[in-house]
């Protein structure tokens, strides 16, 4: 069992790096015939996971567009995102099994990035919110990892409470955000959430914490 296990990692190593050699020639060859900059997408290619655009050859983006599509892996019909409109996008459940795309306007020009395969189902992410359900009104540690896309020191250790209604993030007796569920917030992969508007993502404990005076991560 152990020397399948072992091999079935190597495998997926294998098959990502793969991937990525292949974006990094399909890149290479597109600036090299149009002269088109390359962008290409970072982040894992599954649910719960955040995708980001990047451009390569040192291009600004300040005066680039964006905009996101999900294709069908037979017929690569393409479907607009509505809203999604920025460099960064968190895959939703109905991109399961589809590739994502991005077209990045610069200038005049138009420079796609696409993943390298549909995107996959994050094993355990329902299991994961089902289990905060299971516990409305309870308190976590969690740490802050970032705020309005600014990176926050490691040691930023905030108590998330998980209401019956809402969320609420606070630092000692400071409430930072208080927010209503809605059909707009997204769950993150490797215990992240991403509260809507204020965009803080978190990296939560697996255990509730009623005293909110300790932190596990």
């Amino acid at each position: 069992k152990s020397e399948i296990y072992v091999l079935r990692d190597q495998y997926a190593e294998i098959s990502s790096s793969s991937a990525h050699l292949l974006k990094e020639l399909e890149l290479h060859q597109s600036f090299k015939e149009n002269g088109v900059p390359s962008c290409e997408l970072e982040g894992l290619e599954s649910l719960g996971s955040m995708l980001r655009v990047v451009v390569r050859n040192d291009v600004a983006l300040s005066n680039s567009s964006v905009q996101w599509f999900r294709i069908q892996p037979k017929g690569h019909k393409k479907e607009i995102i509505s809203g999604a409109t920025k460099l960064v996008y968190a895959p939703e459940p109905h991109d399961v099994g589809r590739y994502l795309q991005a077209e990045v306007n610069l200038g005049g020009e138009t420079s796609v990035a696409k993943t390298a395969g549909p995107l996959d189902p994050a094993p355990g992410l329902v299991d994961y919110v089902e289990t905060l359900v299971r516990n409305p009104e309870t308190d976590y540690n969690v740490v802050v990892l970032q705020m309005n896309g600014i990176d926050q020191p490691t040691d930023s250790i905030h108590v998330l409470c998980i209401g019956k209604l809402r969320m609420r993030l606070a630092k000692g007796t400071t409430v930072i955000a208080r927010e209503f569920y809605s059909s707009s917030m997204q769950v993150s992969y490797s215990n992240t959430f991403s509260i809507t508007r204020l965009v803080v993502l978190l990296a939560m404990t697996t255990q509730p914490n009623p005293s909110a005076s300790a932190m596990r991560r």
